[in-house]
């Protein structure tokens, strides 16, 4: 019985290598408002793996490449505004696509959705 035994996990061994070969960095955690995943290679401090060496906490929050208010940042650091690349302090100033701006905000009177005239809406 346990000759058999051992001979079929001798011959289950090269069916579970190419398995092995296939193993990523990946961990998923759930936790209590949501999951998290996590892929990237990272050591024992915390630190991931990126661009030739481990990078701590701190240097990811100092080179973000996506900004949630103003988009994505070249390597200069400059934000695009749709016609052309501009510094964090004009965004700051002029706020994000104050003038590219589609939106009908002020009821300029050219856009009115069908019905909405009747209702004094527009």
């Amino acid at each position: 019985m346990k000759k058999a035994l051992f001979i079929g996990l001798l011959a289950a061994l090269p069916l579970m290598a190419p398995l092995a070969a296939q193993a990523a960095d990946v961990s998923i955690g759930v936790s209590v408002p949501g999951v998290s995943v996590y892929i990237g290679d990272r050591d024992n401090r915390g630190y991931y793996w990126y661009d030739g060496r481990y990078r701590d906490p701190s240097w990811w929050n100092a080179h973000p490449q996506y900004h949630p208010k103003y988009g994505y940042r070249n390597p200069r650091g400059y934000y695009w505004d749709g016609g052309r690349y501009r510094d964090e302090k004009w965004w700051k100033k002029n706020g994000k696509y104050k003038h590219h701006d589609r939106d009908d905000d002020d009821r300029g009177g050219y856009h009115c959705p069908p019905g909405q005239a009747k209702k004094g809406n527009c």
